[in-house]
């Protein structure tokens, strides 16, 4: 996300990333609400969401 915004292409696609990052990790909150064992969910949608993260914030 750092480099679209920054490298002066692509800053109009910044909000529209936002929002597709935002659904993905409501939706994986939707699951984890939704599971017979929200904490084993929770536990299970950690490492997801972290790597997700990690590979849209490190260059």
């Amino acid at each position: 996300m750092v480099s679209v915004a920054s490298d002066g292409g692509g800053a109009d696609l910044v909000d529209a990333f936002a929002h597709m990052i935002l659904a993905a990790i409501d939706e994986i909150a939707l699951v984890i609400a939704r599971a017979d064992a929200p904490r084993a969910a929770m536990d299970t949608g950690r490492a997801p969401v972290q790597e997700l993260l990690r590979r849209l914030l490190t260059p």
